[in-house]
Formats: structure tokens, sequence, C-alpha cells
């Protein structure tokens, strides 16, 4: 299947958000994840089904001044 991650197209063969998350390297680092524009809470990344051409915005916390 094949879905926008942060603007860039992708195949995907992961059924969940969870499992993209995790293979992109993303798993346990401080994230905000938003799938089609809205925010997905963590604790639902795992039954959050994914769907072709679902576009997947992930920001990722920067610290320093």
């Amino acid at each position: 299947m094949k879905l926008w991650i942060n603007s860039q197209e992708h195949d995907c063969e992961y059924d969940n958000l969870a499992q993209l998350v995790l293979h992109l390297g993303y798993a346990t680092r401080p994230v905000v994840v938003a799938v089609n524009q809205t925010h997905i809470l963590r604790s639902q990344w795992a039954p959050h089904t994914l769907n072709e051409g679902d576009v997947v915005d992930i920001l990722v916390a920067i610290v320093g001044g």
C-alpha cells in the first residue's frame, strides 16, 4: 500500500500505525503523529489501521537553544 509519510510517498506493508512508527525508528522518541491531519494519541497507534493513500505526519520534538 502507498502512504505519504512526511510529504514523501512510501510503499508500506504495515497494517497499523504502531508497526509503521516502530519500523521508522520513532517508537521510543518523543513524537506527535497525525494521520490525514488528525492527531493520533500514542495509546491509539496499535488499533489505528492504515489505509491506502493515508497522509502520515511525524513531528519530532527538538530541544535546544
